[in-house]
């Protein structure tokens, strides 16, 4: 299941589904600039989700815009709670010009657990 490791849900508002889960900060990658402009920071972390120890679930989240500078001041290898959101899109590739799909955990938040 691809939330593994999930603790709570609640609801943030009528659009999108908040999701929450607790694991181990593994690995902090580079910033760099998306959008149109390029004006937009992200970030992605890789987060090994608490629950089983035979055999641990792995995911990737993103951070965008303030939540990147969030993640200066977190170090690796602490434990981490995340809020986050799903997001998808689906494109048509201009290699192939077949359909694709990708998605996205966006951080909505980011704390320490100490």
């Amino acid at each position: 299941s691809i939330l593994i490791g999930l603790s709570c849900i609640f609801v943030r508002n009528y659009k999108e589904m908040v999701y929450k889960v607790r694991g181990f900060l593994k690995r902090i990658l580079d910033e760099r600039m998306i959008g149109k402009e390029g004006t937009r920071p992200v970030r992605d972390i890789v987060v090994i989700l608490n629950g089983s120890e035979r055999f641990p679930q792995i995911r990737k989240f993103q951070a965008i815009d303030a939540m990147v500078k969030k993640l200066d001041t977190i170090p690796v290898n602490s434990e981490v709670e995340i809020e986050f959101v799903l997001k998808g899109r689906e494109f048509t590739s201009k290699k192939s010009l077949a359909l694709e799909y990708y998605n996205i955990d966006e951080i909505t938040s980011i704390y320490e657990i100490k």
